[in-house]
């Protein structure tokens, strides 16, 4: 983890002085028509006045730094299990981290392109409950992960947003989240994430005019800072931030 990941936490935490509500508690709900508010989870796809922006440290490699995130006001701890990625961690590293975690904080572990028989092999390994799939997976691959909770992570390139969304609109049961990142230039050499951030504005015009309706609660990721968090936050009001 970054030495900024504490503070964008702090800050971020700080957009809604109220009790911590786990990641894992929204993570256990699925959406229905009953709580469903103009294609919106209530108090999820975007903010709502009774909640906060739930926290996600990403790319967590120990205990010590899990602990740390814990400590900051984490919600929820990623571990990136994507070869080539510098921030890789073996499947027993990860087993180790996720049973350090407290219970209020959920261990997500991350894939890039892998068979579902894998993940759900390191998921059974590790104690993992949810996943999150940051390459070119399609809903028929999250249906095959019917047993994890899963959050989809897209690419937001202005351009062919809509494209990019639309296969997600009708849900697959266990799809709980899509993390809004921009896309990397070199997929190759960026595994998991391009960490740069993207038009927020456009994401916000998208919700205004609703082409979003409809889709899973966002996680925001993609070049969050101390300095520019806030306004994150503010423009695309998500259910959490996704910070490595």
């Amino acid at each position: 983890m970054r030495r900024q990941a504490e503070p964008v936490l702090l800050f971020a935490l700080g957009q809604a002085a109220r009790p911590r509500i786990p990641l894992a508690g929204f993570l256990r709900v699925k959406p229905g028509p009953d709580r469903l508010r103009n294609g919106r989870f209530a108090g999820s796809g975007r903010m709502s006045r009774m909640t906060r922006t739930r926290i996600k440290i990403c790319g967590v490699r120990d205990v010590a730094t899990a602990q740390a995130a814990v400590a900051a006001g984490a919600d929820a701890v990623g571990l990136v299990l994507v070869a080539g990625s510098p921030r890789c961690i073996n499947v027993d590293q990860a087993k180790e981290i996720a049973a350090a975690l407290p219970a209020i904080v959920e261990p997500v572990g991350l894939f890039v392109a892998e068979s579902p028989s894998r993940v759900l092999a390191a998921a059974k390994h590790v104690g993992l409950r949810t996943v999150q799939l940051h390459g070119d997976e399609r809903p028929e691959h999250v249906q095959q992960l019917k047993d994890l909770r899963v959050i989809k992570a897209i690419g937001f390139a202005p351009a062919s947003a809509l494209q990019a969304i639309d296969p997600w609109r009708s849900q697959s049961p266990n799809l709980v989240a899509l993390l809004w990142d921009a896309p990397a230039a070199d997929a190759a050499a960026c595994p998991g994430g391009s960490g740069q951030r993207f038009n927020w504005d456009e994401v916000a015009r998208l919700e205004s005019n609703g082409a979003l309706d409809g889709l899973p609660p966002r996680i925001l990721a993609g070049g969050l800072t101390p300095q520019n968090v806030g306004r994150a936050i503010a423009t695309v009001r998500p259910y959490a931030v996704d910070v490595s």
